[in-house]
């Protein structure tokens, strides 16, 4: 069963309750907002297969809570420290 909402920021997110399913939460600091940062990471986790939603934040970083596989979750989050290039 997927559970659909509507983040504040107007972007859609999807959660699974499979229990087979792993879920991270990543929070990135550094220039991460203006650079296309969270599209691209939507980018990157849509073509590892994985649900959830990613954010920015007040402080200037980048909050994302993912849902997938461990490899895709490996995954996104050494993508996370690299972001786009």
């Amino acid at each position: 069963t997927l559970a659909r909402c509507r983040r504040a920021s107007g972007h859609a997110c999807e959660v699974s309750d499979d229990s087979s399913l792993q879920a991270r939460r990543i929070v990135v600091s550094g220039v991460v907002q203006g650079v296309g940062y969270r599209w691209n990471m939507v980018q990157q986790a849509q073509r590892l297969g994985l649900l959830g939603w990613v954010r920015n934040r007040r402080d200037g970083s980048v909050e994302a809570f993912a849902q997938g596989s461990n490899e895709g979750l490996a995954e996104l989050i050494a993508w996370s420290r690299i972001g786009p290039t």
